[in-house]
């Protein structure tokens, strides 16, 4: 059950990402494929959850890059690293 629902999300985000013309999935696509799904009462839970991946990495030391969270597929980890950069 489970492996369909990040599957769902994970494709409505890459539709989000899509319409904006993006290749990468970022958090922010997948918090809008949660709203347009009908999940937005997981929104607070999913940026918390991204914040403390963010924390983690800061506290290691490590780049996004060296390291990502159990659900890549649904988060671009190094999204962080390429807004700090830009």
């Amino acid at each position: 059950m489970r492996a369909e629902f990040v599957q769902l999300v994970s494709s409505e985000a890459n539709d989000v990402s899509e319409k904006d013309k993006k290749t990468t999935i970022t958090p922010e696509h997948v918090l809008s494929a949660l709203e347009q799904l009908g999940f937005s009462e997981f929104q607070d839970d999913l940026v918390a959850f991204y914040g403390d991946v963010k924390e983690s990495n800061a506290q290691r030391g490590a780049s996004p890059q060296s390291w990502c969270c159990p659900y890549c597929c649904v988060f671009d980890c190094t999204a962080s690293q390429r807004s700090r950069t830009t």
